[in-house]
């Protein structure tokens, strides 16, 4: 028997030429595996005015190396800033048919002026950012009172009006549309007389919190590294990206670098990408590039060395085996900017971990006490 199949939407390839010839001012981006138009800054897909003078040129954003098709055929929202001319109606009818086949379980666009849609696009980058600037301060906090911020993450993200994304405290975020768009509404509002003090602080946190792995190594080890070998596990800005832009292992690497070490790199895809630009960042001293050596394998990269330290928190790094980690390494020291490991467990181990907002022994119950008010503060009841 035959079997038949229903009728198929239009593809993507197949609807794509008629943009192309409505609006010719579309160019696609290096790299981008879906149509330029389609401004994709997971979860938001913004299509916006790019050149003020036209209400046809949609702005892409930058589409994840390896979620691009997810985050397109499966977007939370799709913001569509058009103009209110035949042009921009017409583009909103020609993205409405074709968003379509992805939005039919229940509506996820949201129509709105160009200039909202831009708004809505920073706003969003934003706020995310403040979220993960948030979590550093507070971490680096938790580790002077002696709190662990990763119970206080399940405590306030278990609160529905919060939520867990974007709580997770470590070395500070990177790439191109965080500190883009932060910077961004920065600048507008100093362009329009508004300073805008909780971005200015988000940022400042951020720019501080890339060094605080650094700091670490120099408690332990002193800002003399001569000598010292240091094992790197990620180097780009976020896993199952090869992205390098503002990622904080440049400014690991360098500040190590420089300070005598010598230090073995590891990242599934990004080390040709990571050589490039530290070459560029260190082109004031060329020979300490000398130092630095890139390994094929997580655990090639660990023999010997005096320390292990995390910035990447890809899935090659969250399941080691430890018995042979610490059978390689010099000495069992971890240094992990994105808090992968129960800082307990590895304890327990014969492991000295250093995390981020993280405490090596279990603390007592009800020992950290906020105000020194609360205690007069319980009310007794009686009978």
């Amino acid at each position: 028997m035959k079997r038949t199949h229903a009728p198929r939407s239009p593809s993507l390839r197949a609807r794509f030429p008629s943009l192309r010839a409505r609006f010719p001012s579309l160019r696609a981006k290096r790299g981008n595996p879906v149509p330029p138009c389609f401004a994709i800054a997971p979860p938001v897909p913004v299509i916006a005015s790019e050149a003020r003078q036209s209400s046809g040129s949609p702005a892409p954003c930058i589409v994840p190396t390896f979620s691009a098709v997810e985050d397109f055929t499966r977007p939370d929202r799709i913001v569509l800033g058009v103009t209110d001319d035949a042009q921009g109606q017409q583009a909103l009818a020609t993205l409405r048919q074709l968003y379509a086949p992805f939005n039919r379980n229940h509506e996820r666009t949201r129509v709105m002026d160009v200039r909202s849609a831009e708004f809505t696009k920073y706003a969003a980058n934003a706020m995310l950012a403040t979220r993960i600037s948030f979590m550093n301060e507070l971490a680096n906090l938790a580790e002077k009172v002696g709190a662990d911020i990763e119970l206080v993450r399940q405590g306030i993200g278990s609160d529905p009006r919060i939520g867990y994304s974007f709580l997770y405290a470590g070395t500070g975020y990177g790439g191109s549309c965080f500190p883009k768009d932060v910077q961004a509404l920065i600048r507008t509002g100093r362009e329009h007389g508004q300073t805008l003090r909780m971005l200015e602080a988000v940022e400042a946190v951020n720019h501080d919190q890339k060094q605080v792995l650094v700091h670490k190594v120099f408690a332990k080890y002193g800002q003399d590294l001569a000598g010292k070998t240091f094992a790197i596990w990620g180097l780009a800005f976020k896993p199952n990206t090869n992205d390098m832009r503002d990622a904080p292992s440049r400014v690991v690497i360098g500040a190590l670098l420089r300070a005598g070490a010598r230090i073995v790199a590891h990242d599934p895809v990004a080390a040709d990408e990571a050589r490039r630009v530290l070459a560029l960042d260190l082109a004031d001293a060329p020979a300490l590039l000398e130092n630095l050596q890139f390994a094929g394998k997580p655990m090639e990269a660990v023999q010997g060395v005096d320390a292990l330290i995390i910035v990447t928190e890809w899935k090659a790094y969250k399941s080691p085996n430890w018995t042979t980690l610490k059978v390689a390494m010099k000495a069992p020291v971890i240094f992990d900017g994105r808090n992968l490991f129960d800082p307990i467990d590895l304890t327990a181990q014969g492991i000295e971990y250093h995390g981020v907002g993280r405490q090596s022994e279990p603390a007592p119950f009800f020992s950290l006490v906020i105000a020194s008010e609360a205690r007069q503060s319980i009310p007794t009841f009686t009978k």
